[in-house]
């Protein structure tokens, strides 16, 4: 009887570490989704990714933009410090072989990616855990209408310019 306890114990200890055992994700947006213009202001928003303290963690999320969209990334990760803490270390957007790090601010980034046309994508977020208890964020990938040429030529008709 012991032993059985002392099995399902070990067996529960184990599959409650294995969520928190793999530093890498990878997400296809646009395979599980779509694409990213077609979702708009509703978007793509991850669940939580957690990490043991001091692990490191290097996740990739790829997207596809139809058409030209204005793109957004929000990521959020709650620090409380000794507890929980995670700290990005690089954020990186690529197309293709041209790759831009974006300026990291503080546990609740978000970006403006820029008004980005028709093509494939990839954020790569790499971090690592800070808080005695490990750390965890989400990311938020999002697109905004682009205003048509002639509509912004209207607002600045408008406007005196």
């Amino acid at each position: 009887m012991i032993k059985r306890m002392l099995g399902v114990a070990l067996l529960a200890a184990s599959l409650s570490t294995a969520a928190w055992a793999d530093p890498t994700h990878t997400v296809d947006i646009t395979a599980d989704y779509g694409l990213l213009d077609d979702l708009g202001v509703v978007g793509y928003t991850s669940d939580t990714f957690k990490y043991l303290s001091g692990e490191s963690f290097e996740d990739v999320f790829t997207f596809t933009v139809g058409g030209t969209a204005s793109v957004v990334l929000d990521l959020a990760s709650v620090t409380n410090l000794p507890y929980k803490g995670l700290v990005f270390d690089s954020i990186a957007l690529t197309r293709g072989s041209s790759s831009t790090l974006l300026p990291i601010s503080g546990s609740f980034p978000s970006y403006l990616l820029g008004t980005l046309s028709e093509g494939s994508f990839t954020v790569t977020l790499t971090g690592h855990a800070v808080g005695t208890g490990g750390g965890s964020y989400h990311i938020d990938l999002y697109t905004g209408a682009v205003p048509e040429p002639g509509s912004v030529a209207l607002v600045l008709a408008g406007a005196g310019v």
